[in-house]
Formats: structure tokens, C-alpha cells, sequence
């Protein structure tokens, strides 16, 4: 029987998948995992309180298993999936709250800063998760205030782009 984590890799490299958002929540949930969060729960609390899938629960993420799934997730990315998987998959990265993928996470918010909100929130969350300051002193964040996070997003890889020179 194929393990959870190697079906959900060979998943996003079918991205034509129909099980595709499935594997992209399992993901971001075995990050979640992988952080250590609801180990003193029970399976119940940690259904009832993650939403995590039984698939989840049951499966052991060693940290070679979190990388695998880091790859496999940025390869992803690099295909330019429909933005709802786009989402997804930036939702599941944002997880992992790994330093590693900021330039996956540069590159993808470069290219829908004038795009969708969706994705460029939810990239915008992902870089704030490993500690860029992309929202500046803004204490609100929402998917909703679309002007003022391109703008922000904007700002941002400017700045971005002044350190690289």
C-alpha cells in the first residue's frame, strides 16, 4: 500500500489530478503536524479541532517526509497550477513556515500581484509566516482590502529587489 506522503507527491506531479485539492489540504495538515501541533491530542480533538483527515491523523511525517512534501509542493508552484489549487497550494506552503521557500514564494507573488486577491493574499500570508515584513505596520490583513495589498505586495518586492542589487 502506497504511504500517504507518496501519494500526495505523486498527485502534484499529475496536476491534472482530480484529488489534487485533497493532497494540497493533507499537505499543509502534515506541516501542521510536522510542527508538533495537536501531539498531546487525541484523534477525536485532533479531527475535531484541525479538521485533519483520518489519513492525516494515522500517518507518522518524519522531517525527510516534510522535505519531500517541500519539493514536491515548490514543483507545483513552479507549473503555475488554475488559482484555486494556486491557493491551496500557497495555503499549505504557508504551513510549513519554512525560510527556504521565499524565493518560490517572491516569484509566485511577483506574478500575481495583479492577479487574482486570492492567491496574492494567500502568498502574502505565506511570506509573513517565515518572517517577512510584507505587511509593513498594517495590523489588518484581509483577502478583501485588494488595492492596499497590492500595493503592499508592490512595496515589498521592490524592496525585495533594492537588496538584491
Amino acid at each position: 500500500m502506497i504511504s500517504l506522503i507518496d501519494d500526495i507527491i505523486t498527485t502534484l506531479q499529475d496536476d491534472r489530478s482530480s484529488r489534487i485539492d485533497d493532497a494540497l489540504q493533507n499537505t499543509g495538515f502534515l506541516f501542521e503536524k510536522a510542527h508538533g501541533a495537536g501531539a498531546h491530542l487525541s484523534a477525536t480533538e485532533q479531527a475535531n479541532q484541525f479538521a485533519w483527515t483520518p489519513e492525516v491523523i494515522a500517518c507518522a511525517i518524519s522531517a525527510s517526509d516534510v522535505v519531500r512534501l517541500r519539493d514536491a509542493l515548490i514543483t507545483f508552484l513552479r507549473i503555475r497550477p488554475p488559482t484555486t489549487a494556486l491557493v491551496a497550494a500557497l495555503w499549505a506552503l504557508s504551513k510549513l513556515a519554512d525560510t527556504t521557500t521565499k524565493p518560490i514564494l517572491i516569484q509566485t507573488l511577483h506574478d500575481v500581484v495583479d492577479a487574482a486577491p486570492e492567491p496574492l493574499f494567500q502568498a502574502m500570508i505565506a511570506l509573513a509566516n517565515i518572517g517577512e515584513d510584507v505587511f509593513g505596520s498594517h495590523q489588518s490583513m484581509s483577502v478583501l482590502a485588494v488595492e492596499e495589498n497590492r500595493t503592499l505586495a508592490a512595496a515589498y518586492l521592490q524592496r525585495q529587489e533594492s537588496l538584491d542589487r
